[in-house]
């Protein structure tokens, strides 16, 4: 079962819609919409800018409370903060591969190769390699298990924004979290539009997102698994070219960030179970892809009504 915070009132979450829209201004009460004209950080850019990944299944130690997060929570990389679940405008989806595997030494999960564009892949020594015909990408048999695996998983970044705070934040799944973001877009999303007689992809952002945490077993390994729900009612048409208008600024200007925050910190979101005694992991490997069969897709799902 999913944990879940208790229910929030449907005034509750349109008052925190309604705050990201406004700007969410700590200072309001002091300077109302007054223009200083000056921030003293004119000169930053995107360059600066550090998005923080939502994370579960982390077992790191939060920095600023010196105590063991919990599997079945979101971990906010930049505030250190956890909540047990939280609710989102999704904004865009960048897909990309990555190949990880578990460092029994170091205890934590090694980045082997990854590519961004799923064209290249850069290697941990830095050996830049074709995508298309890689060995690692391809599919094999485990011959201890006889299950279909492969080392490279592609993976889906989404970005979106926090609705309690209205700050942007990173979501992973990739290998046992795929499941929940496939389920999630064929339930959801591709093709859930029909105007003038044509079907279309529903907007990410045209309802509110939760996204909470649930626990799996299997002998006497645990791990965690993302759940995602669909709101009620939609945004508001206001709401919703806000969204649209965020969305295409992520596309356009923080593409890099996005990345290095995919690509960067702590990160296990939901591919690392854990033993009973919630010491240590197993390697991601023994939950292989074999239960999220592969299916490749040859052109985006609105092309094929």
């Amino acid at each position: 079962m999913a944990r879940k915070s208790a229910a929030k009132s449907e005034s509750e979450t349109e008052e925190q819609t309604s705050m990201v829209l406004a700007g969410n201004d700590p200072l309001a009460d002091v300077l109302g919409d007054e223009d200083l004209g000056i921030t003293g950080v004119e000169e930053a850019d995107a360059s600066d800018v550090r998005l923080a990944k939502l994370i579960w299944n982390f077992k790191g130690v939060n920095e600023k409370t010196g105590k063991a997060v919990s599997p079945d929570t979101l971990f906010n990389t930049v505030t250190e903060e956890t909540k047990d679940d939280a609710r989102v405008a999704l904004l865009v989806l960048h897909k990309s591969h990555e190949w990880k595997e578990f460092d029994e030494a170091a205890q934590k999960s090694e980045r082997r190769c990854s590519s961004w564009d799923r064209v290249t892949g850069e290697m941990a020594d830095g050996t830049r390699r074709s995508c298309e015909g890689c060995p690692d990408r391809q599919w094999t048999k485990n011959p201890e298990t006889g299950k279909r695996t492969r080392r490279c998983s592609e993976v889906a970044n989404v970005v979106g924004l926090d609705l309690e705070d209205g700050q942007p934040v990173v979501l992973r799944f990739r290998r046992t979290a795929a499941r929940a973001w496939s389920d999630f877009l064929n339930k959801y999303i591709l093709g859930k539009r029909i105007v003038n007689g044509r079907r279309q992809n529903m907007p990410l952002f045209a309802y509110p997102t939760e996204v909470s945490i649930k626990m799996e077993k299997k002998g006497n390994l645990t791990w965690a698994l993302p759940v995602l729900e669909r709101g009620e009612k939609p945004f508001s048409r206001d709401e919703i070219l806000y969204f649209a208008e965020s969305a295409r600024g992520f596309k356009e200007l923080y593409l890099d960030e996005m990345r290095h925050a995919a690509e960067n910190g702590p990160d296990e979101d939901g591919d690392a179970p854990r033993g009973d005694s919630g010491a240590g992991a197993v390697s991601p490997g023994d939950f292989e892809d074999d239960d999220f069969p592969p299916r490749e897709a040859a052109e985006p799902a609105a092309n094929r009504f």
